[in-house]
């Protein structure tokens, strides 16, 4: 079964979790973003509570066989998992995003450096 990791913004809850569905419904293990929904993270998470969450979804992202990206908008961190992703040879897939959406994480994602593949995801082939 393969294991798919799902990036993406936690105020996206509800992509995430429809997500999250889809995929266990497709036989896919989901690795999902830690603290989300309305019960989410603590209103005022400290410094050490954010870098170990962060550490932790790196490493789901390390041990999948892919990503796939749940959010329309695209933050710094979100393209931050895509590029650590990329150098980690693991195929991203895009949920339900439009081609303008995609097109513009391609152009977010040239910026690094690394060269992938587009078609339904980027794969990665080449870094720099």
């Amino acid at each position: 079964m393969p294991i798919v990791t799902l990036v993406g913004r936690r105020k996206d809850w509800r992509l995430l979790r429809e997500a999250e569905v889809s995929e266990t419904i497709a036989g896919n293990i989901v690795l999902t973003v830690g603290c989300i929904g309305p019960d989410g993270p603590t209103e005022h998470p400290t410094e050490e509570m954010i870098q170990a969450c962060i550490k932790l979804h790196l490493e789901k992202i390390r041990m999948c066989d892919e990503v796939l990206l749940v959010s329309a908008v695209i933050g710094d961190d979100t393209i931050n998992d895509i590029v650590y992703a990329m150098r980690h040879r693991k195929p991203v897939r895009f949920y339900q995003l439009t081609h303008e959406s995609r097109m513009t994480i391609m152009d977010q994602i040239s910026d690094t450096g690394i060269r992938g593949t587009y078609s339904e995801g980027i794969t990665s082939e080449t870094q720099q």
